[in-house]
C-alpha cells in the first residue's frame, strides 16, 4: 500500500510539473504575441504617416504648379486618425521654395522637407529628405 502512496505522490508531482511548465509556455506565447501585435501596429502607423507625408508634399507641389507666385502658407488635412500639414516659405539663392510636411498617424510623426531650385517654367527638385524637425 504505501509503494502505491509513493507511486502516485510521483505521479502527481510529475503532472503539477507539466502544467507549471504548459502554463509558462502558454504566457510567454501569449504575451509574445501581445508584443507583435503592438509593434505591427507602430509599424503599420509608421507607413501611414510616411505615405501622408508625401501625398501632402504631392498636393503642395501641385498647389505651386498651379498658382506659382500664390500664397503661401501652412494648409492642413486629414483622413480619420491620420492628419497632415505643409507649409510652403519662401526661400533665397538657389532655393526659392521650400516645402516643410508632417504626417502624424497615432503615435508616430514622419516629417519630409523638400526644397525646389525652379518654380517657372517647371518645378526643379533639389532635395526631397526625411528629418527630424524643421
Amino acid at each position: 500500500m504505501k509503494n502505491l502512496n509513493t507511486r502516485g505522490a510521483v505521479l502527481l508531482s510529475g503532472v503539477l510539473v507539466m502544467s507549471a511548465v504548459s502554463v509558462v509556455i502558454g504566457i510567454s506565447l501569449v504575451l509574445g504575441g501581445v508584443a507583435r501585435t503592438q509593434s505591427s501596429g507602430v509599424a503599420r502607423e509608421n507607413i501611414e504617416a510616411r505615405i501622408f507625408a508625401e501625398t501632402c508634399v504631392d498636393q503642395a507641389l501641385d498647389d505651386i504648379r498651379s498658382n506659382p507666385g500664390g500664397s503661401l502658407g501652412a494648409t492642413n488635412y486629414s483622413n480619420g486618425s491620420i492628419s497632415c500639414t505643409y507649409e510652403i516659405l519662401t526661400s533665397t539663392g538657389p532655393i526659392v521654395r521650400v516645402i516643410n510636411a508632417d504626417a502624424v498617424s497615432g503615435s508616430v510623426t514622419f516629417r519630409v522637407r523638400v526644397e525646389l531650385s525652379s518654380i517657372d517654367p517647371s518645378l526643379r527638385i533639389e532635395s526631397w529628405s526625411e528629418v527630424e524637425s524643421f
